[in-house]
């Protein structure tokens, strides 16, 4: 009878590789992953509709500027010019929960002293994309989404009424004038107050939970 000593580190490499190559095993991995992929994408959802601009957004055209984006006068949704009975909070939801997965294949695998690390990339909407998404409704100019993070312009043209409901308006009780509304004796919003840390901000902080 012949025997043969194996050395340490020569099994442990032979166990490394049927370990890290064990289909099952990824699969395993995979699914822990995308259990805490969809925790924490729940989280950024959530972070997004209940940001106080989001939830003025989703009160629609006669709510409160509870933001006081405004300062106090009228709503974020008739400003915009979102026309009535559209939810553009929502369609923002949808594309971070369809658009936010989890890669199927392991991008690789180290085997550590007690344990073995595998590696999956993550899939999350990019700021272009969103932006692309999420056009002003009258078709001029950049992003809503992103306006609402550093500026938009108009406010001074902005013409509410809780009570009445303009023909041409596509939110309804909200027009654009062409008159400067600072120069008459209207009651108007002194200013727009951008939001600063938006959606710019709740998707760093979901990447940040994956970073290496």
């Amino acid at each position: 009878m012949a025997a043969f000593t194996i050395k340490q580190t020569v099994l442990r490499n032979i166990l490394a590789n049927a370990i890290t190559q064990n289909t099952r095993i990824i699969d395993i991995a995979h699914e822990l992953a995308n259990d805490k992929l969809e925790i924490e994408k729940a989280k950024m959802i959530n972070d997004f509709n209940d940001h106080k601009y989001s939830m003025e957004i989703k009160a629609g055209p006669k709510a409160e500027n509870s933001s006081n984006s405004l300062g106090g006068y009228g709503n974020l949704f008739s400003f915009i010019g979102f026309v009535e009975g559209s939810n553009p909070i929502g369609n923002v939801t949808n594309i971070l929960r369809e658009y936010t997965f989890l890669k199927k294949s392991s991008r690789g695998a180290r085997y550590l002293k007690n344990s073995v690390r595998y590696e999956f990339e993550v899939y999350f909407p990019a700021k272009e994309e969103l932006r692309a998404e999420t056009p002003f409704p009258w078709g001029m100019g950049d992003s809503w989404l992103f306006g609402i993070e550093t500026y938009i312009s108009g406010v001074n043209y902005y013409l509410y009424s809780r009570s009445k409901k303009f023909k041409t308006s596509r939110s309804g009780p909200a027009i654009q004038v062409g008159t400067d509304l600072r120069l008459g004796k209207f009651e108007r919003p002194p200013f727009f107050i951008p939001a600063g840390d938006y959606i710019s901000k709740i998707l760093e902080n979901f990447k940040k939970k994956f970073k290496k």
